[in-house]
């Protein structure tokens, strides 16, 4: 299956799960909640990921031009997905390392990057 599927089943998904469970009042308490703060929720994520996409360019040293800041951005992104639906965050250093043996940085030198290992 293509990513552009995959992809719009999970959307479609995230879509209709919460109209099934709440109903047509979820969208009428979603139209009532301020815009204004919906962005301000959107931009505070967005700056969390590009700090965490920095930390790990940094933490990598000498192996961060084998990954691309936009590649660095992807690694952050997909493991704050997978910490948060695996139980105890345990696909979250996992990820990480498995997305930065795509590129050729080493495990070893992958886990420290990890944000929830200390």
């Amino acid at each position: 299956m293509s990513r552009g599927i995959l992809l719009l089943i999970g959307l479609l998904a995230a879509v209709l799960i919460p109209w099934l469970l709440g109903g047509s009042e979820t969208w009428l308490r979603l139209n009532s909640f301020p815009l204004s703060w919906l962005l301000v929720m959107f931009g505070m994520i967005l700056l969390c990921w590009v700090v965490n996409t920095l930390r790990l360019r940094l933490l990598l040293g000498d192996q961060r031009d084998q990954v691309s800041p936009a590649k660095s951005l992807g690694v952050v992104m997909a493991a704050e997905f997978a910490y948060c639906a695996t139980p105890g965050g345990s696909g979250g250093p996992l990820t990480i390392m498995a997305l930065l043996a795509r590129n050729g940085v080493r495990p070893a030198r992958g886990v420290p990057c990890s944000p929830w290992i200390s």
